[in-house]
């Protein structure tokens, strides 16, 4: 009971900030845009996948993900700050169920900025392309949700365990830039340590699982085996020798092709669904135990 009380005050408390909503509204706005920018200035006419990939690439992994650390990273510093933490928690709520509902909160609103561009984008894909593969578009807005709520936990974490909003700031900025953009270098550069040279086209797998541990690219590789073709990361480093030709031939980067042998169970696409959901419980359970020692005085 105490839970939904907390998450009912935090979609009161998101139905009146204009701020949070005129993010959002810019978001799903932005993202409307630029798919009408591809569409006209393209010499032809994109094709259904295309237009997926597109909304996995800039959308899932650009415009949602910073949007989610936005909403979450003041989820509960900012509480902290003003002072409104103490009459919460003088209330019959333990600081776990603070921190769930606020992490429910705040997961529902960037739930609905990805669903509401998923509406928008369907409907631009019936009038603009000739054929529409709805299915696959569901299954990557769902996806795209996920992963999107994946930094929301990862945000309310970091807000948790922080005192400062420049802290949670801090944290919610690098959190992106680990996971989305130096993760693949890091990793390249372990597996040249340990193998003594650069990532072939084929990679030993925990080179793949390693890569996969990080949020984004654990979401490329759930799209990847939801379209059945190779989704390339946003920032993408040439860390890997992959001759020419490969890139030329679709679908010869996708991992089945890349690892010998069968594919491991932690390299299917399902398990990047999996790695999702443990950086959610990672997230809060790490800020939950720092928030439940935190002095709120």
């Amino acid at each position: 009971m105490s839970l939904r009380l907390v998450v009912n005050k935090e979609f009161r408390d998101v139905r009146r900030s204009r701020m949070l909503w005129s993010i959002l509204g810019l978001g799903v706005g932005f993202m409307v845009l630029l798919m009408m920018i591809v569409h006209l200035a393209a010499s032809e006419s994109p094709t259904g996948t295309e237009f997926i990939e597109f909304f996995a690439g800039i959308g899932g992994q650009l415009i949602f993900p910073i949007l989610a650390l936005i909403v979450g990273y003041m989820a509960l510093v900012g509480e902290r700050q003003s002072g409104s933490i103490r009459i919460l928690h003088g209330l019959p709520h333990s600081r776990r169920e603070i921190l769930i509902g606020k992490f429910i909160g705040r997961a529902g609103v960037i739930a609905a900025a990805v669903i509401g561009s998923f509406v928008a984008v369907t409907a631009l894909s019936v009038l603009l392309l000739d054929s529409v593969a709805v299915v696959n578009l569901v299954l990557v807005a769902g996806a795209t949700t996920l992963f999107a709520v994946t930094f929301v936990g990862i945000a309310v974490g970091i807000s948790a365990s922080t005192e400062s909003r420049g802290r949670a700031m801090a944290g919610a900025i690098g959190a992106y830039f680990l996971f989305a953009v130096i993760w693949e270098p890091l990793v390249a550069g372990i597996h040249y340590l340990i193998e003594g040279s650069l990532v072939g086209y084929q990679a030993p797998a925990w080179y793949f699982l390693l890569r996969r541990l990080s949020p984004a690219f654990a979401f490329t590789d759930l799209v990847s085996a939801i379209l059945d073709t190779h989704v390339p990361a946003l920032f993408s480093w040439p860390v890997e020798q992959i001759p020419a030709e490969e890139f030329e031939q679709e679908g010869t980067l996708l991992l089945s092709n890349r690892v010998a042998g069968e594919l491991p169970f932690y390299l299917e696409g399902w398990f990047a669904a999996v790695v999702l959901c443990a950086w959610i419980a990672l997230a809060l359970g790490v800020g939950n135990r720092l928030f439940r020692s935190a002095d709120l005085a």
